[in-house]
This record gives C-alpha cells, sequence and structure tokens, in this order.
C-alpha cells in the first residue's frame, strides 16, 4: 500500500497525463481556410448571419480562437446604429490624442471586442507617438 503523502502527487500526475493524452490534437489550417478567414477579417463578409455561419464551421473544425474572432465580427456588425457612430467617433477622436497609453488601451478594447483592423491602425498610430 502506498502511503497517503506519495498517493496524492501520483494520482495528480496520472490525471494530468491522461487529460494531456486525451486532449484534441491542434488544428492546422489550410490555405484556402487561412484565405477565407482573412478576406472574412478583413470586411468582405459583412452578413452577420454568414459571419456566425463561418464561425461555427471553424469551431466544428477545431479552430476555437479564429471562430470566438468571427463571432465577435457578427456581434460589432448586429450593434445598433447609434453605437456604432459612436465607436467610430471614439476612434476618430483616438487618432487625433497625444495620450499614447490612452490610444494603446483603446487598442486593446477594440482587439477584444473583434475590431481587429481598427486595434491596428490605432497601434501604428501610437507607435508614432512619443
Amino acid at each position: 500500500m502506498i502511503p497517503i503523502p506519495l498517493a496524492v502527487p501520483t494520482v495528480v500526475m496520472l490525471l494530468t497525463g491522461v487529460v494531456y493524452f486525451r486532449r484534441k490534437p491542434t488544428a492546422i489550417m489550410s490555405d484556402e481556410q487561412a484565405k477565407i478567414y482573412k478576406a472574412a477579417l478583413s470586411g468582405a463578409l459583412k452578413d452577420p448571419t454568414k459571419l456566425r455561419k463561418l464561425s461555427d464551421a471553424f469551431a466544428g473544425e477545431g479552430f476555437i480562437p479564429q471562430a470566438k474572432l468571427l463571432r465577435q465580427r457578427a456581434a460589432l456588425r448586429e450593434l445598433p446604429e447609434a453605437t456604432k457612430h459612436r465607436r467610430r467617433q471614439i476612434f476618430r477622436d483616438a487618432l487625433k490624442s497625444k495620450n499614447k497609453s490612452a490610444v494603446i488601451n483603446l487598442a486593446q478594447a477594440y482587439e477584444g471586442q473583434g475590431a481587429t483592423n481598427a486595434a491596428a491602425r490605432l497601434r501604428q498610430y501610437a507607435s508614432g507617438l512619443p
């Protein structure tokens, strides 16, 4: 019989090994899938319903982070017009700002909401600020 102090770490190690080996293998995106994904992110696909369907397809293939981003893009497209207008105004104001940390924080917020192009543009602008 194994003493109790040795049993706990042994069980933890065994369970960790089981979880590690049973995890789903990392999916690798084909060139065609990458092209479709980049096109959807660049704005070629504007319909939120189609973005959600594409998101579901990517999730089914194991591309969870990409599927999440596509879903966020769909949610952005469905925002009320007043909210979209306010977001655009905030974006324009940030491009006039001299506060580098505020611009970077806004870029992080936009990226977290799926607005990757706006976030990239804000980061580019912030890189030129002192």
